[in-house]
């Protein structure tokens, strides 16, 4: 498994998709700890989200990559006013299984990267 949150040191998330980023830049880091590959990425100085954004439109089922599929028009928001987790099954994978922030309504409804990082530490840890 391979996880990927992208995020903003520079831009504060939206409110529709609220992220204490700091604290999932710490979730990443303890998910390395404990022998995943996790990485934090910082969008502040992309200037392009292409192909991370079009990772997260294209590789998962549509259930679990609506957020991103809406309009198509979250490219610019990516990593940015939506932070975003990215979940590869495999780490050779070039698209990811998994995204979120995304509406799960076994879990109760929106499943932002902070708790998409602690469920993962608790099944990892």
């Amino acid at each position: 498994m391979k996880v990927k949150f992208y995020y903003s040191s520079k831009d504060k998330p939206g409110q529709q998709y609220p992220c204490d980023t700091a604290a999932c830049v710490e979730k990443v880091k303890a998910l390395k700890l404990v022998g995943v590959d996790a990485e934090a990425i910082d969008m502040a100085g992309v200037e392009d989200a292409f192909r991370p954004y079009h990772s997260a439109l294209t590789g998962p089922p549509a259930t679990v990559r609506a957020v991103f599929g809406m309009k198509g028009a979250l490219e610019a928001d990516f990593g940015r006013a939506t932070p975003a987790v990215l979940i590869f099954g495999d780490p050779k994978d070039r698209y990811p299984t998994d995204a979120y922030p995304r509406q799960d309504q076994g879990r109760g409804g929106l499943v932002g990267c902070q708790k998409a990082l602690e469920d993962l530490a608790k099944h990892e840890g």
